[in-house]
């Protein structure tokens, strides 16, 4: 595990309390890998008490964030966000979504969070840009009163 990656789960475990967590009851676990090996982080949420531990093996989770090294620097550096990665498909949630939703406000960049604001990548960017064309698009061709998308 990289050394911020660590570093961010160890100042979580410092925090013991998070406000922003206050009405969530629930277990993340976390499978942060590079291919040739996994390591496993548990968050514990209990009514904004914040517990993380380190288990090896299968541990029954609400939310099951399988993800690699590298994407996950990226979201605890602020780089990239969780959601954001969750439905480009770079990260995979088993279980409860709506969990991941909650926990995403422990991440730098979050608005909710306490780090600077998120940045964009450049993909993401691209991404943004085409759904904004697309949406922009269809609500012109609706103000004018011709309908949907071309065929």
């Amino acid at each position: 595990m990289k050394s911020s990656t660590a570093a961010f789960f160890d100042e979580l475990g410092r925090r013991g309390h998070e406000p922003l967590l206050e009405r969530v009851r629930a277990t993340v676990r976390f499978d942060i890998g590079d291919g040739s090996s996994v390591d496993h982080r548990v968050l514990h949420l209990d009514r904004g008490d914040v517990r993380v531990t380190s288990e090896d093996g299968e541990v029954t989770a609400d939310c099951v964030v399988i993800v690699g090294e590298d994407l996950f620097e990226e979201i605890v550096g602020g780089r990239t966000g969780a959601m954001a990665a969750f439905l480009r498909g770079a990260l995979i949630v088993e279980g409860d979504p709506e969990v991941l939703v909650l926990v995403q406000r422990l991440f730098p960049g979050h608005p909710r969070g306490t780090a600077q604001p998120a940045r964009v990548t450049s993909a993401e960017a691209a991404d943004l840009g085409e759904a904004d064309r697309a949406s922009a698009d269809i609500a012109g061709r609706e103000a004018s009163g011709t309908g949907a998308a071309p065929p």
